[in-house]
């Protein structure tokens, strides 16, 4: 009888420890996961805020800036106003070319599917890449996608 209460505390101690480190995992993975939403937020911001930047220093700028091949044509206020909007937004017309698309699909960074829309230039069409399985797919669907 003192045996079987015995490994009946030796089991519930298990137990508890096994709870503890399960507890202690999902707060580490919560945190990891917080921190890189966090980390792609101040990716996102840094990367239009160097867009602006390097837009407005190229902008009635009348000094030798060293972009003339990049950006080898002049714009009117309204255009640049325009330009600048659509930066702040994501909407970019006829400023390149999109050839593809990696897309997540799943609930957490860390677990889920990736799939990939890709340009064929030579084919002049819009494939989905999903596993083994490739599929055309409208231009339209990318983008609304």
């Amino acid at each position: 009888n003192l045996e079987l209460q015995q490994y009946d505390m030796e089991r519930d101690t298990e137990e508890q420890e096994l709870q503890q480190a399960l507890a202690q995992s999902l707060q580490e993975q919560e945190a990891w996961e917080q921190k890189e939403d966090d980390d792609l937020k101040r990716a996102t911001e840094l990367s239009l805020q160097e867009f602006n930047n390097s837009f407005v220093d190229s902008l009635g700028s009348d000094e030798d800036s060293g972009n003339e091949d990049v950006l080898d044509m002049e714009y009117t206020e309204a255009e640049a106003e325009e330009l600048k909007r659509n930066a702040e937004t994501g909407n970019l017309p006829h400023s390149y070319r999109l050839i593809s698309v990696v897309s997540h699909i799943g609930s957490t960074s860390s677990s889920g599917h990736y799939i990939s829309d890709v340009y064929d230039i030579k084919k002049q069409a819009w494939f989905t890449y999903n596993d083994l399985e490739v599929s055309k797919i409208q231009e339209a669907s990318v983008q609304s996608d």
